[in-house]
């Protein structure tokens, strides 16, 4: 498995009292790997976009959602989707 690098922000609206919809953007960097051989090839730089939802189920709960569009120097994109459920301390 390949080194993974993202720096980037996100700034958001809420939505009724519980709920924070956002966008995020920034720079990403991943270990390319050659396929058959499973070795390495360098490091090609990117960017990323996301948006998401955040919903406070309490106080110290939280739900999320989000998406992720990556894009490695016109190499090769990323699409993932993302699930999380937090607690806050």
């Amino acid at each position: 498995m390949g080194c993974h690098a993202y720096v980037g922000g996100r700034i958001g609206t809420p939505i009724g009292d519980a709920t924070l919809l956002y966008g995020k953007a920034g720079y990403t960097n991943v270990e390319q790997m050659f396929a058959a051989r499973q070795t390495t090839s360098g490091t090609v730089d990117g960017f990323r976009l996301g948006a998401g939802v955040e919903h406070h189920v309490s106080d110290r709960t939280v739900l999320k959602a989000e998406y992720r569009y990556a894009n490695y120097a016109g190499s090769y994109d990323r699409h993932q989707a993302v699930v999380g459920l937090g607690f806050r301390f």
